[in-house]
Formats: C-alpha cells, sequence, structure tokens
C-alpha cells in the first residue's frame, strides 16, 4: 500500500482513515433537499464506478462541501491526495478541514507540507498563515501572508487577513500606541479590504479598534456605530465605541452608549467598569457613589483584573471606606504585581490607618517597581529606534518574561532569532515561556 504524508508524518491509507474518523463525527442531522440527495448519490455511484476518476471526487466534494459533511469530504480529500500527489488542493482541503475542527497542530502540519512541496500555491501559504493567526502566533502569521500577497497580489481577502495579523501582532505589546507604521499598514489594508468583504461588522470593528489606538476618534466612532449596526450581539463594540466617544470628549454620548450595551449585556464587567470611570468624572453630587456601585458590578463578575480592583479602590478611598480600599488595592497588588500604583495607595491608606511601618514597606515596594517601570519604558523607547538591537531585545524578553507577559516576551525573543538564528539566551528565554493561552497585556 503506498505511503501518504499528510500532516507531517508518513501514513498509510487505513492511518489516514483513523484521522479522517476521528477529526469529525459522521454527519448527522443534515437537512437536504430531494434534489440534494440525488445529485451526492449520483456523484458517489460515479466516483464508486470509477475509482481513479479524479473529476468524478472533485464533483462529489463540492457537493459535500455545499452540505457541509465533512468527515466524508476527508475521506475524498485522502483519495485525492492519492491520486493526485503532484496537486496541492487536496492537502490544502485536508489542512482546511483540520482547521475548521480546530485540531490546529495538525493543520500546521498540513499546510506546512502544502507550502514545501508547492511553494507557488498562494492558498497553500494562507492557509498556514491562518493557522498560525488561530494559535495567536501572530508575528510568524504576518510573514507568512506576505508571502501568499507575493504570490497572489490582486487577493483583497489575503490582505484582509495580513491587515488582521498586524493589528492583533501589535494588540500583544503593553505599548501599542508605538507601533504606529504597523498599524498604519494594517489600516490601509483593511480599508481596500472592506468592500469585498462578507465579513463587514468585523472589519469594522477591526477598524475601529486601530482608529481607537491612532486616537483618529472621529473615524473611530463611524467605523464602530457601522460595526455595531452589523453586529448588535457583540458586546466590545458598544465598549470601544463608547471609548471613541469619550475620546472625543463626549462623555454623554459614551454614556449613553455604555447604559443601553448593558441592557443587552448585563453581564460584561468591562461595561461596568467603563459606567463607573464616567461617574468618577461626571463631577455631579452622586457621581462617586454612583461609580462605587458600577465598579462593585465589575469586580463581582471578573474579580481578577487588577486594573477593575484599582479603580474600585480607589472610589472607596475618595468615599473614605479605607477597609474597603485597604483590601481592593492588596487584591490589585497581588493580580498586576509588576504595577507601582496599588502600593502608593497602599502606603497612603496605611499612613492613615496609622500603620507607619506597613506604610514605609508598601512605599519601598512602590518606588522599587517605579524604578523598573521607568526602565522598561527606556528599552521600550529604545528599541523602537534600534529595532535590531539584540541586546535590547532580550533585555525586553527577560523583563516582560519576569512580569509574566508571556506573548509580548515570545515576539522579542522569535525577532532574536530570526536576526540571530539559534541565538542561546533567547532560545532559553522561549522555553522558560511555557505554553501560552491567551495573548496578555498589563
Amino acid at each position: 500500500m503506498r505511503p501518504l504524508i499528510i500532516a507531517g508524518a508518513i501514513i498509510t491509507v487505513a492511518t489516514a482513515l483513523v484521522i479522517r474518523q476521528n477529526l469529525t463525527k459522521p454527519a448527522t442531522g443534515l437537512v437536504l433537499t430531494p434534489s440534494q440527495v440525488a445529485d451526492i448519490e449520483a456523484a458517489t455511484a460515479a466516483v464508486k464506478a470509477n475509482p481513479n476518476d479524479t473529476s468524478a471526487h472533485w464533483k462529489l466534494v463540492a457537493l459535500l462541501q455545499g452540505v457541509g459533511n465533512d468527515a466524508a469530504l476527508a475521506t475524498e480529500y485522502i483519495t485525492l491526495i492519492r491520486l493526485e500527489p503532484n496537486k496541492p488542493e487536496a492537502i490544502i482541503g485536508m489542512g482546511e478541514l483540520l482547521l475548521k475542527a480546530k485540531r490546529y497542530d495538525e493543520a500546521r502540519d498540513a499546510f506546512t507540507q502544502a507550502t514545501t512541496k508547492f511553494p507557488t500555491s498562494p492558498m497553500a501559504w494562507n492557509g498556514l498563515g491562518a493557522t498560525l493567526y488561530a494559535q495567536k502566533n501572530y508575528r510568524q502569521a504576518v510573514t507568512t501572508i506576505r508571502t501568499a500577497i507575493k504570490l497572489a497580489p490582486e487577493n483583497t481577502e489575503l490582505q484582509g487577513v495580513l491587515g488582521s495579523a498586524l493589528m492583533e501582532q501589535v494588540m500583544q505589546f503593553p505599548d501599542r500606541g508605538s507601533y504606529k507604521r504597523e498599524l498604519a499598514e494594517a489600516r490601509l489594508l483593511l480599508e481596500k479590504h472592506l468592500p469585498a468583504t462578507k465579513q463587514r461588522g468585523e472589519v469594522l470593528y477591526r477598524l475601529g479598534r486601530i482608529a481607537n489606538i491612532q486616537r483618529d476618534n472621529k473615524a473611530a466612532v463611524d467605523y464602530l456605530t457601522r460595526a455595531q449596526e452589523e453586529l448588535p450581539d457583540k458586546a466590545a463594540i458598544p465598549f470601544a465605541l463608547a471609548t471613541a466617544y469619550i475620546g472625543q470628549g463626549r462623555r454623554e454620548d459614551g454614556r449613553r452608549v455604555v447604559e443601553a450595551a448593558l441592557v443587552n449585556f448585563p453581564n460584561e464587567a468591562a461595561l461596568y467598569d467603563l459606567l463607573g470611570q464616567l461617574h468618577q468624572r461626571s463631577g455631579k453630587p452622586n457621581g462617586m457613589t454612583e461609580a462605587r456601585n458600577a465598579f462593585s458590578r465589575a469586580i463581582a463578575l471578573k474579580p481578577d483584573i487588577g486594573s477593575y480592583q484599582e479603580r474600585y479602590g480607589v472610589a472607596c478611598l475618595r468615599s473614605n471606606d479605607l477597609e474597603a480600599a485597604l483590601a481592593a488595592f492588596i487584591t490589585a497588588s497581588k493580580l498586576s504585581p509588576h504595577k507601582a500604583f496599588p502600593y502608593q495607595q497602599l502606603a497612603l491608606i496605611f499612613n492613615r490607618l496609622g500603620r507607619t511601618q506597613d506604610a514605609r514597606d508598601a512605599s519601598k515596594i512602590a518606588q522599587d517597581i517605579a524604578h523598573d517601570e521607568n526602565l522598561l519604558k527606556q528599552a521600550q523607547n529604545l528599541s523602537m529606534v534600534q529595532p535590531k538591537n539584540i541586546g535590547l531585545l532580550l533585555v525586553l524578553g527577560d523583563r516582560y518574561r519576569d512580569l509574566g507577559l508571556k506573548a509580548p516576551a515570545k515576539l522579542q525573543y522569535e525577532r532574536i532569532l530570526e536576526l540571530k538564528p539559534g541565538h542561546p539566551e533567547a532560545t532559553k528565554g522561549l522555553q522558560l515561556l511555557g505554553p501560552i493561552d491567551e495573548p496578555q497585556t498589563p
């Protein structure tokens, strides 16, 4: 039996069928029209009558794609990989099935094999880039999708994927506002992609997020208003829209958006936190009380967000509730041990409570952390000027790792390894990071 190479390993057809069986459960509950049933039965009969006729297999593939029968599709792709070993379409199709099933490592292996064997196939590179994007390896996704675009420069879909990957790459950095060139390129690509996309709401939302970071609040309001019309069930959009209004100085419009959103999304902690900030700055007599209530709802929903605890603590402190403020800032200091602010507030509270030694200890910790924060900012600024300075990149990577910010640390180490493959300290730094579940920012 001739072996196949798929998902990075040499396997037999029998093993491939096991992969197919495990890829997805056989499709059940599909509602097919009599015409679809007849077409699929006829195509299946044609395949059985002429098992080596690739055109018959591809006709069946098209029909199975139309009804979403992924298990049967996998069988067809496995057969076509054997019948057409010098064509990329079948292995790309298998990679897409694996990607759809969220079997990312196997999808990545399949697409890597496709790009190796068919280096001029833009869809093979696009599949690999999409898989890397799904794995949140945005930096590698950007490089891969750029290759796909060189092969198919007219493909606006690829440009949209590149714009999204660039944006998400920037979002992984704590100093995301510094990446002006990447943000400008991402925005341009997504704007070009917008007229042709079927996912207008998502593209508009991404454009709004970019405009928010760029402090182009007028454009952000426009993009996000349109995004909300397209995706009324996405809670992140009204949050971003309210932020854009606030950036324009239109706080009442921002508050109106937040309060309306909370009717539809009553369990969104970020919306309560933003509402608390608006009440806090309203200048109204009951503003601080309302702010504290809103912050209290936010931390009840998401008690593990340090910034929520900080803002609740400030509201308690201004209400002269020292015990509640103390508890909030102790929690915040544990959640965000790399930030000086919670310790600064703890020093203030301890002084007011007459706990002089505790105040001194907290103040000393705050000073040390503030010093480290300044060093980090200096390294970030220098790295923007000297982006190929391996020493600076290593300092940033190690510092991010020390702070528990795994995603930006990984990006720094990867930059070093691109500049100097095999760099021992960068390699060790990556190993020390361990798994990264989500992009992290401070």
